[in-house]
């Protein structure tokens, strides 16, 4: 109880003692009364270290400033540092932060304990236990890596396919005498508190590894993740603070892979066996995987993309062949040049030139971050993108009419200096000519101490473009790809525009020349700065010469107050589109002082930085005093009328959604979302909520009210359909070439819709990673494979486990507690003695844990080895009527072959069935909501049904083959004439609508021909039934569908 239901140890205490007591009096012992009552613990710690279910583990005094991780000698202080004395660079400051803690115990007088610790698991023990597990070995060596053309795995994508071992053999499956692992990384900040605690706001840090070996409804149970430990509040580590955790990782990583580790024996080899690991892929938040593997992790930093070298101000180029492609070579070389820096202002010149920081993963000779970092489809498309397009893009009104989320185009903006450019802007370009000028051999690493918008104003105005001198306009890529860029230019002697530039030198180029002769001209009129070949920044030319217009300053106010509730989506999408001009304007109305209290005298601030300070400035300062808030919105309130009809999902397009959400009838699986989501009653949703909202309700409704009409609105339905379209395909069970190419097609299409329908909209980086989806389901196959809701999970374990809420201590608890939770769950099933002795006490909690199945205990649960036994175990045994037998027959009969062979009456009827890992039932009974169904009839043809009766039949073919099959009894409904159905225009993803009523008709369909589940939304005042396939295992059935259908 203590361990698998988190019971207080108290408690526990006292119902051993009571167990005591009922054996003591119903006297049902026999022998020495004596030593059977000293067999009973008193303790439940006491049967943790009898069942030997504590993990190994080693313990570290943890830096409270700067994370640094000494090993603890328990009751030996002396032993121990007192004082930290990491330094980050040979020329840094000794860290100098207080390792102990002085606490009064009363009587006891005043001990010493260490201010934060940090407690490790090890790897090798953890694996050791899994090997002595029955069974696990089989699993773990049973992964195919053939190329196929659909893969429903890891193993079947192109990373693990390709990947070599040390001597340039194929990793996977390696010699017979080893066994070859593969674990997945994720890393995950958590509030250990769950916000419950004196309203205390703290951050804990879990890393988790996922044995990819084991099958997919297995490997995400808590008895099979590695837990390696929980980092230590009350703030995540920053920057590469993290790095002292992930060397403890890669340690063993680097033996695992290196030498192998041997173990003396394990389940399947009494002798022992090599066992090999790697690490790939990584799979956390965006935020996170960038901290991980040494990247800028602020959302408003130019290096965002972790797939490609693309610029932050050109992060609206949606087309995938104009994104400057990584090099791997070229980030470890930085990542290393960081890591020897004598100082940390090298430190930072490279990081700032580069965006690369070191991470002990680049250790790991195999560690490729580009192809390794997943990109996870829950917070890329779930959380940011549906999330953004609802909120930002529709907008949601519940107060009222919806309108056509009309908007004006944005001003055009550019990247370059101009003739607003200050004077040391213009100082720095000319710098920058110098140093081209020179041509020193070190010209490339050079240039990356100038900003962005310096060597992008050269290459614009000397015609640079890509590398190799193509004549693409198009100019893209991060500092060091200018840099590059410049550098392959400066060497081509022939080349015109060089020739011009050795010649005008010191001048500078002709257009800025142009450009400064107008700003200094005294006519009343200036030029207009010269337009990007590209498009948009976060920092306007224009901008700094004069506020926006009214409306404007009301609206980037009114995103200021919302800040509060918002996520950090919605924080840098507002911070790119303010200017400083802006973010002092406001200061001014707020009465805020513009200087910080470390800076108190005016100091010249780079434009970027300043920004940034205003902006972090202006919001703190507003989140701490609601007497500010009340002075903006007094200077800035909301029009009366002013916003009506601007929102798509306004009031009463909201309420038939909520009114269609309410008449919907979804499997048992899916989660209901929240009846009135969208309003402010109600708080954050989940990504699963966002998912169900874009994939079913939202289509469902919208099609209804738009899917007839013409204009905006039926414009603005196809381009959201586009991305559901998406989504179902990229979060499908398994995948093709054909889907990835699809994805790619629909997520393009939907890009550039949106930026067509609303044209002030900025892009953000979630969105630009989703465009990278495609790539993370070939190299890593299906999105089950690489997806994030595991650790998801896991803190949701920890959340209900008991601590003493202490940080620096609790986060060992949690580790412990959930190591002894994942080792007696393991014990409870491998155990043949314990489930004979206990058989009641697991049977019981088997049923426990039925009640509450979801995600991955469903899915262990309905595996492929029990895909026909019967969902709930009722059944019972009878006849078909002779309508039925009649159909039956005709169904088995209907090959030649078997035109002659006896079918009998006689069947098994069940309530429930499982099939393909999901749950099928009868419509008269309590799982009523899975009855509906999509189905293939005799025909081949798709209907839908709803299913009367289940049943088994013990069946003899001609061949003689005896074989027990299942059936289901439906009535169907019938489909609507395609002209008159608009769903159907949108493929799967709309679904289809039917005759409002079922058949009368009875068909008898073979469970094989059952598809998938179907949601089910009954119009009676529209006289029709809509029909939506919803499970995830529909394969390619989109893509079939699809190909009906012609592009537009």
């Amino acid at each position: 109880m203590h361990n698998k239901y988190f019971t207080p140890r108290r408690a526990t205490q006292a119902h051993l003692a009571g167990v005591h007591d009922i054996l003591l009096w119903t006297n049902q012992y026999n022998g020495d009364s004596e030593t059977i009552f000293k067999l009973l613990p008193k303790d439940p710690r006491t049967l943790s270290a009898r069942f030997l279910l504590e993990p190994t583990t080693t313990t570290y005094i943890c830096c409270p400033e700067c994370h640094k991780l000494y090993p603890f000698i328990p009751n030996d202080r002396p032993a121990n540092p007192q004082i930290c004395d990491y330094r980050k660079t040979p020329a840094s400051e000794p860290c100098g932060a207080k390792l102990w803690k002085e606490r009064d115990y009363g009587p006891y007088g005043i001990r010493s304990s260490p201010v934060k610790k940090y407690v490790h698991q090890d790897l090798k023990s953890w694996l050791g236990r899994l090997l002595s597990r029955p069974g696990i070995e089989n699993l773990l060596e049973n992964r195919a890596v053939d190329a196929k053309s659909e893969v429903d795995d890891i193993w079947g994508g192109e990373v693990f396919r390709n990947f070599k071992d040390r001597a340039g053999n194929p990793y996977y499956p390696g010699p017979d005498n080893e066994l070859r692992l593969a674990f997945s990384l994720s890393v995950d900040g958590f509030d250990p508190y769950q916000n419950k605690v004196a309203k205390q706001s703290a951050a804990s840090t879990g890393i988790w590894m996922v044995l990819l070996n084991l099958p997919p409804h297995l490997r995400y149970l808590e008895e099979n993740i590695y837990v390696a430990g929980v980092i230590p509040g009350p703030s995540k580590p920053s920057s590469d603070q993290l790095n002292h955790y992930m060397e403890l990782i890669v340690r063993e990583a680097k033996e695992f892979w290196e030498n192998g580790v041997f173990f003396s024996r394990t389940f399947e080899h009494r002798l022992g066996r090599l066992a090999r690991s790697i690490i790939a892929p990584l799979v956390c938040d965006l935020l996170g995987a960038r901290q991980v593997i040494g990247y800028p992790g602020t959302l408003t930093a130019h290096y965002f993309c972790t797939a490609c070298d693309l610029d932050l101000d050109d992060i609206h180029v949606i087309e995938p062949s104009l994104w400057p492609a990584k090099d791997i070579g070229e980030i470890r070389m930085f990542a290393q040049l960081y890591r020897d820096a004598p100082n940390e202002k090298l430190q930072q010149y490279i990081f700032q030139g580069s965006g690369w920081r070191w991470s002990p993963l680049f250790e790991l000779e195999y560690w490729d971050p580009v192809k390794f970092t997943a990109i996870d489809s829950m917070h890329s498309l779930d959380l940011n993108l549906v999330k953004n397009h609802c909120r930002v893009l529709f907008k949601i009104d519940t107060k009222k009419p919806s309108g056509d989320a009309s908007r004006t185009p944005a001003l055009t903006v550019v990247k370059r200096l101009n003739a607003d450019s200050d004077s040391s802007e213009l100082s720095s370009l000319e710098r920058c000519q110098g140093v081209i000028f020179d041509n020193t051999r070190t010209l490339a690493y050079d240039l990356l101490g100038f900003h962005r918008s310096i060597l992008y104003t050269f290459c614009l105005d000397y015609g640079i473009n890509r590398l190799g001198g193509s004549s693409d306009k198009t100019l893209v890529g991060t500092r060091w790809v200018l840099a590059k860029y410049i550098y392959r230019w400066r060497q081509e002697q022939e080349n015109v525009g060089l020739k011009d530039f050795l010649q005008r030198y010191p001048k500078l180029s002709t257009q800025m020349e142009e450009m400064l002769d107008a700003r200094n001209s005294n006519t009343p009129e200036r030029s207009e700065p010269a337009p990007s070949s590209t498009g948009t920044s976060s920092e306007s030319a224009t901008g700094r010469s004069q506020l926006p217009k009214p409306a404007v300053l009301r609206k980037f106010a009114h995103g200021l107050l919302s800040l509060e509730s918002a996520d950090s989506s919605d924080a840098m999408k507002l911070y790119l589109r303010l200017t400083s001009q802006t973010l002092e304007h406001f200061c001014h109305i707020l009465e805020i002082n513009p200087i910080l209290p470390s800076q108190p005298q005016p100091q010249p601030q780079p434009r970027a930085n300043k920004k940034k300070m205003l902006f972090e400035l202006v919001v703190r300062q507003m989140l701490e005093s609601e007497e500010l808030r009340d002075k903006l919105l007094g200077q800035y309130p909301e029009e009366e009328g002013g916003l009506s009809g601007s929102a798509f999902l306004g009031k009463d397009v909201m309420e038939a959604i909520w009114s269609d959400m309410k008449a919907t009838r979804l499997p048992s699986w899916i989660s209901p979302v929240p009846h009135d989501w969208g309003s402010t009653r109600r708080g954050k949703l989940s990504a699963n909520n966002w998912r169900i909202i874009a994939v079913i309700h939202l289509p469902i409704t919208l099609i209804r009210l738009y899917g007839h009409t013409e204009g905006r609105k039926r414009d603005l339905l196809s381009n959201f359909m586009e991305l559901v379209k998406a989504i179902r395909i990229a979060t499908m069970n398994a995948t093709t070439q054909q889907q990835i190419d699809q994805y790619n097609s629909l997520i393009l299409r939907y890009s550039a819709g949106v930026k067509q329908l609303f044209p002030d909209y900025e892009i953000l980086p979630s969105h630009h990673m989703s465009l990278h989806i495609g790539d993370t389901l070939r190299h890593f196959g299906p999105k089950h494979s690489h997806d994030s809701p595991h650790y998801e999970r896991y803190i949701n374990l920890f959340h209900r486990m008991n601590n003493n809420h202490k940080l620096g201590d609790l986060e060992g608890t949690l580790l412990r507690t959930s190591v002894r939770h994942a080792n007696i769950i393991a014990m409870l099933k491998d155990d043949t003695g314990l489930l004979e002795t206990a058989s009641n006490l697991v049977q019981r909690m088997t049923m426990n844990d039925k009640e509450r199945l979801r995600g991955f205990r469903l899915a262990e649960m309905f595996s492929l080895d029990s895909s026909l036994e019967d969902g709930n175990g009722r059944h019972r045994s009878g006849e078909l009527d002779v309508f039925c037998h009649n159909l039956l027959c005709s169904v088995l009969q209907a090959p030649p072959t078997e035109r002659n062979v006896s079918v009998s009456r006689r069947v098994v009827f069940l309530e429930a069935i499982t099939h393909r890992n999901s749950v099928y039932a009868v419509w008269n009974s309590l799982r009523y909501k899975d009855s509906a169904i999509l189905y293939i009839d005799q025909e081949g043809s798709r209907n839908a049904g709803v299913i009367q009766e289940i049943f088994k039949l013990d069946h003899r073919y001609s061949s003689g083959k005896a074989v027990v099959l299942p059936f289901v009894i439906l009535r169907k409904y019938n489909q609507m004439a395609e002209q008159e159905d608009p769903y159907r225009q949108y493929g799967i993803a709309g679904g289809f609508s039917c005759e409002l009523e079922l058949t009368s008709t009875i068909e008898i369909v073979a469970m094989s021909q059952v598809l998938c589940h179907v949601a089910v939304t009954s119009f009676a005042e529209h006289n029709f039934t809509h029909i939506l396939p919803i499970n995830r295992e529909l394969l390619s059935l989109d893509l079939e569908l699809e190909e009906t259908l012609e592009e537009p």
